[in-house]
């Protein structure tokens, strides 16, 4: 049975492997015996930690979005009580979404890559997507309870304006030519509708 602990120093050094390999070479053309080889196993052992291609590529999509989770989750628990709300807002969109797409615009195989992440790994991405919008609408209760804004005012609870946020934000994913024209639009947008709240 495949050891699925990705905790492990071993499974954590064969994920980041993984990963770099996918982001050189794309899923499709990526074999077991190509991440064996990077990561310094065997065949046999690579097929200890994973079952198939298809499992290491979930596992490692899995890695990557839970730790943009762990330093959103930094942002919105342990903000001093000083920190503007929108300033928290923009960095915790920097850290799930800047990251991520920072990882597409930084391989030859990005667009590949984010369209298997999806195919294959939807639930992995639906999942974080959801709880990383749960964070956003803790950020907003707290702007709403501190006057920054006026959620009742504007129609919405924290939830829903979490969600447009969100939804504003993926638009402009394929509409910027590259990372530091998506995050400038990114900020431009998170202030513009943070800033109609208010």
């Amino acid at each position: 049975m495949p050891d699925t602990d990705l905790t492990t120093d071993r499974n954590t050094a064969v994920l980041e492997a993984a990963e770099e390999v996918f982001a050189l070479h794309g899923y499709r053309r990526v074999s077991m015996d190509d991440i064996a080889l990077a990561v310094g196993l065997s065949r046999a052992g690579l097929y200890k930690r994973f079952a198939n291609k298809k499992a290491l590529f979930r596992a490692a999509v899995s890695r990557l979005h839970e730790g943009t989770l762990v330093e959103v989750a930094k942002i919105t628990r342990d903000a001093p009580d000083d920190a503007k709300t929108l300033d928290l807002v923009i960095a915790a969109f920097e850290a799930r979404i800047g990251y991520l797409m920072d990882r597409r615009w930084d391989s030859p195989c990005g667009m590949e890559i984010l369209e298997e992440s999806h195919r294959i790994c939807g639930d992995i991405v639906s999942d974080t997507s959801n709880r990383f919008r749960k964070e956003i609408a803790i950020l907003l209760d707290r702007a709403n309870a501190r006057g920054e804004i006026k959620l009742k005012a504007a129609g919405l609870n924290a939830h829903d304006a979490a969600d447009l946020i969100s939804a504003a934000v993926n638009g402009l994913k394929l509409a910027s030519p590259g990372p530091t024209e998506f995050r400038d639009s990114m900020r431009r947008v998170i202030r513009l509708l943070f800033t109609g709240m208010a």
